[in-house]
Formats: C-alpha cells, structure tokens, sequence
C-alpha cells in the first residue's frame, strides 16, 4: 500500500503486482518513468490521482486494466489472484496451481 503523499501533482502511475515468497500479494505504486522488470503484473499508465488516492485496488484493477490482457481479480480482503486461480478455487480442485507456486496469504477464518 502506498501513503497519500506519495501521489505527486503532474506525474503518472503504473499500480505494481507481485507475489512475496511468504504469499503475499503486494501492490505498489511506482512512476510510470520507472522500470518495472521486478513485478510481475503492472496497469497501464495511471492518470487519475483520485483513484488512486482511493487505494480501492478493486476498482483500480477493474478500470484500469493489467499490461498484457492478463485477467487480476482482487477479493475483499485486498489479496488478488489470477483468473487461472479463480476458476479453480470455484472448481474446488485439490491441488490448485498457484501463480509462481506460492499460495496467497490468506487472513485466518
């Protein structure tokens, strides 16, 4: 998650995903001048500040897309998974294959 006043006035956006070896889905907010080689998904270009100053990855992910017609959807607890996962989760397979082998970090029921 990124802080309010990391928005700057005049520049634009790209929304980073990547898996952390614990499982966490981490999301970050990197200049779109930046390079991003280390994440594994990025949105396009973001231009909106508001919507991104909404941190509503959700929303961001919906509107705007991820860079490669990968398909991201993020659940309410702010964890996103691949449609691949999705669609086994909802088929309840018993050995579902995680993105990069890492199962997401789910909050405890």
């Amino acid at each position: 998650m990124w802080k309010l006043n990391d928005i700057q006035d005049g520049e634009s956006y790209r929304v980073a995903l990547k898996v952390a070896p614990t499982g966490s889905r981490i999301f970050e907010l990197i200049p779109s001048s930046c390079e991003y080689n280390d994440y594994d998904f990025v949105t396009p270009v973001i231009d909106d500040h508001t919507l991104l100053r909404s941190r509503n990855y959700e929303r961001i992910v919906t509107e705007c897309g991820i860079e490669g017609d990968t398909d991201i959807f993020v659940d309410a607890h702010g964890i996103w998974m691949t449609a691949s996962e999705i669609d086994q989760l909802d088929s309840d397979v018993e050995d579902i294959q995680w993105y990069k082998g890492v199962a997401p970090f789910f909050a405890p029921k």
